[in-house]
């Protein structure tokens, strides 16, 4: 999937000016949210924290708190398995 990391490497769904687009199957299924809680470097590429610990690609790890973003996940689920039980019914498929 396509995401786009910006200078400190964070995440966005969309592309900015002053951010670069990779490719992860990590965040596969992942509701926007949630995707831009997270950090990800690639493979091959560092990046210093502030404090000079430095962190090697690939990594991904979440840099905010991850609450409201779990939260948004779990609604993402929610409607997805809705919208599947309403394709599944339109084609009259019972489980």
């Amino acid at each position: 999937m396509k995401i786009y990391i910006d200078s400190d490497f964070k995440c966005h769904v969309e592309a900015a000016e002053d951010s670069r687009e990779v490719e992860t199957s990590f965040f596969e299924d992942k509701c926007p949210a949630l995707i831009e809680a997270y950090r990800f470097i690639p493979l091959g590429e560092k990046w210093t924290r502030e404090d000079g610990v430095v962190f090697c690609g690939e990594m991904i790890s979440p840099w905010n708190d991850l609450t409201g973003p779990l939260a948004a996940q779990a609604e993402y689920e929610r409607k997805l398995i809705e919208n599947m039980r309403q394709a599944l019914e339109i084609m009259e498929v019972t489980v």
